[in-house]
């Protein structure tokens, strides 16, 4: 039986890296997501610590306006840092869409050659199976009609053919 070699081999091994490489890229992605949603947590932890303190020093009677002060610049660019995170989280938020789409593009297009190798696969298999078939066919053939198969015999440019024990005979 022959061994079966798909055409089409290196073409699927550059789709199955091509794949890989999508898949590291939305992985790259989703931890930048990640830190990012994480920032935006700690961000929104400070300024509920910051009102908290501002409440506390508030109705503690006596004011320390610089600390007040001091706690309102601190949430002024905490909210900033927080719009600057929130637009930024938003463009990889976009970038994951396309990313997600490319692999999805590149798991489709790994997957149809692979369907196909395995079509091919199944081809050369039905074949070869034939093929053996065939064989065992013309070897029931020889051995029925007494050794002689059914190509024994004067061929048709008139040349003699050789019988049993590999003697030349007459037609």
């Amino acid at each position: 039986m022959s061994r079966f070699v798909f055409q089409y081999e290196a073409v699927l091994r550059v789709r199955r890296h091509e794949e890989r490489q999508k898949q590291r890229r939305l992985a790259e992605l989703e931890r930048e997501r990640g830190g990012m949603e994480e920032r935006l947590r700690a961000i929104r932890r400070d300024l509920l610590g910051d009102r908290v303190t501002v409440r506390e020093v508030a109705a503690g009677g006596s004011v320390d306006v610089s600390a007040l002060r001091s706690k309102a610049a601190s949430a002024v660019r905490s909210r900033a840092e927080a719009e600057r995170t929130a637009i930024a989280l938003a463009g990889v938020l976009r970038r994951i869409g396309a990313a997600r789409s490319e692999l999805l593009n590149a798991a489709t297009a790994r997957r149809s050659l692979e369907l196909l190798r395995e079509r091919r696969a199944e081809e050369h298999k039905r074949a070869e199976l034939k093929r053996e078939l065939a064989e065992i066919d013309d070897l029931v053939s020889v051995r029925a009609s007494g050794g002689r198969s059914s190509g024994d015999g004067p061929s048709s440019d008139g040349t003699p053919w050789l019988g049993a024990g590999g003697v030349e005979e007459a037609a």
